[in-house]
């Protein structure tokens, strides 16, 4: 169902609920219309609207919550790469094939963006001194020697 459905299906429940209580109002006993008893209804009312709100605002603070470890865990593993490729390359060129692998496993010799880090905002594959073309590849590698 469209959300326009849904919003017209919602107001017609409303809207037909209201009718009945407006018809249903004069058949009742007067005990039922008297100011405590309207108090009480209110307070019923607003517990059951509290409720909802609680559990609502719950579920959301918990999916911000996996949604956050989620990027913390994606940030950590990019570190962790940008990490053994630093090391890789102070091994020296025999480690060369190692790092054009993890290159290509790893974003298509693209460096990791991890601003933190700090970096000089070139590709891996990049000669050191030159500008990436576009803003698309402008990600830190985390050292001005990638």
């Amino acid at each position: 169902m469209s959300e326009i459905g849904s919003a017209l299906l919602v107001f017609v429940l409303l809207l037909v609920a209201t009718g009945f209580g407006v018809w249903v109002r004069p058949l009742l006993p007067e005990e039922h219309k008297a100011h405590e008893t309207v108090q009480l209804v209110q307070l019923v009312i607003g517990m059951l609207v509290t409720f909802p709100a609680l559990v609502l605002g719950l579920m959301t603070a918990s999916a911000k919550s996996s949604f956050d470890t989620a990027a913390n865990d994606l940030r950590t593993y990019a570190a962790d790469i940008i990490e053994l490729d630093m090391t890789l390359r102070d091994y020296g060129s025999d480690t060369d094939a190692a790092r054009k692998l993890l290159r290509n496993l790893h974003g298509g010799g693209h460096c990791v963006d991890v601003a933190a880090r700090g970096g000089s905002g070139r590709r891996l594959s990049e000669k050191p001194g030159t500008r990436p073309t576009t803003p698309r590849s402008w990600k830190t590698c985390g050292s001005a020697n990638c």
